[in-house]
């Protein structure tokens, strides 16, 4: 029911003010001036002139006098949650604005449990963003389904656009996504997706380079995880720290569990301490451990410490006889490792390859002179290999053991010379 009641009236020079800041003297400068006058958006409101609706775009010429409607928000089906989307994704700025115009909330869920800025977050869809915003769009709030907010969309999606737009309009960059697993910030997915420029944008409005979401890898931990050594040298450029671990283990730890070699020597390079231990113990453990040949060659290489012994124990040797790495034995042996050295649980490399069955890393120790007598808890390497059942191992170890004897015999006589 109209009111009849006068809500503004503009003078010929104030509504030329108007005209100047929006464009022309058209409805659409009118219905801006009246967001702020009444609080309601243009896609609510209607501008009436002798009972005709009055487009956006149509001049109007003073003196006049318009009527001024609000309309409530409709609801939105199905057809038009899909033809909203469509045009967000295109980027669609006139299709869009007509869509608002019927209007609708434009917080309210898609059929697919979205809102529709994450959709625009998604695609890139600046324009359509704007509108949405404009039509008092949450910028913060989360998808229903995805616990995902339009700023998660875009770091994963890799929108650097809508990132920036997003950023300069405000958004909180370090608030986490609502996920029903973990949380995680803006930033990790950001690293995730190898999308650098997205994170440096992040990191430029105040995203903390060493802050974790919860107990999990820090910001350079997951960018080393996953190999983006191009990303770990911008965090680390903007103060991230290569030693800092929120848990347990530290970002190289994370790279030489997955063998990321360009990663290890960065890092290696940036003052990463090569021995201190995670949870596989230091990083040339999880080299070994993991089957990364080429890590744990450059970390020999780099001087990491050939005999330590972490918590658990065992030398990188043992440990390398244990899970059946001949590739870093073979290393280990040539960086001088020691063969016959016990770890912590009495283990000697020898012992162990026999036990494991490996024969070829059984040959790889013997060739690198192991001691074949050496006994351990009472118990030689050939006994072993006996009662384990492996013949080929303990036939090799006889074979050797023979061969080591007589090359010893043939050494004493030419020591003593002849009678």
């Amino acid at each position: 029911m109209a009111s009849g009641e006068e809500l503004v009236t503009l003078s010929d020079d104030e509504f030329e003010s108007l005209a100047i800041l929006y464009g022309a003297r058209t409805a659409f400068a009118l219905k801006q001036h009246l967001v702020l006058v009444t609080g309601k958006t243009r896609f609510q409101q209607r501008l009436l002139e002798n009972g005709s609706i009055l487009p956006d775009d149509a001049l109007l010429h003073l003196p006049l006098t318009v009527g001024l409607v609000f309309l409530s928000f409709c609801t939105l089906d199905t057809q038009c949650s899909t033809a909203l989307e469509i045009a967000i994704s295109q980027d669609d700025a006139n299709c869009v604005d007509a869509l608002l115009q019927e209007p609708f909330d434009p917080n309210a869920e898609g059929f697919r449990d979205f809102q529709f800025l994450s959709r625009a977050a998604s695609a890139n869809s600046v324009r359509s963003a704007k509108l949405l915003v404009e039509a008092r769009a949450e910028l913060s709030r989360p998808d229903a389904d995805s616990g995902l907010a339009p700023l998660h969309h875009a770091c994963v999606s890799g929108s650097v656009a809508i990132t920036h737009w997003l950023i300069e309009s405000g958004v909180d960059v370090a608030r986490p996504a609502a996920t029903e697993r973990v949380p995680i910030l803006p930033l990790e997915l950001a690293i995730a997706g190898g999308n650098t420029e997205i994170a440096r944008l992040l990191i430029q409005a105040s995203a903390s380079v060493n802050a974790v979401a919860d107990r999990r890898l820090t910001p350079l931990g997951l960018a080393c995880s996953v190999g983006q050594v191009g990303m770990a040298r911008l965090l680390v450029e903007a103060g991230a720290d290569v030693n800092y671990r929120h848990d347990c283990d530290t970002p190289l730890h994370a790279a030489c569990t997955r063998g990321w070699l360009e990663v290890v020597r960065f890092l290696v390079e940036a003052g990463a301490d090569k021995e201190v231990v995670g949870t596989e113990g230091p990083p040339l453990h999880a080299a070994i451990t993991f089957g990364h040949t080429d890590t744990v060659r450059y970390l020999l290489e780099a001087s990491a410490s050939i005999e330590a012994s972490p918590p658990i124990g065992r030398t990188p040797l043992v440990l390398a006889c244990l899970v059946s790495q001949l590739d870093s034995v073979r290393l280990l042996t040539q960086h001088r490792a020691c063969l016959d050295k016990a770890d912590e649980g009495s283990f000697i490399p020898l012992h162990v390859a026999c036990f494991m069955g490996d024969l070829e890393i059984v040959r790889a120790l013997i060739q690198g002179r192991a001691n074949l007598s050496i006994m351990a808890d009472g118990v030689s390497a050939a006994e072993i290999a006996h009662s384990r059942e492996f013949h080929d191992i303990a036939s090799l170890l006889t074979d050797a053991a023979r061969g080591s004897n007589e090359r010893h015999t043939k050494r004493r006589r030419r020591i003593k010379g002849p009678p």
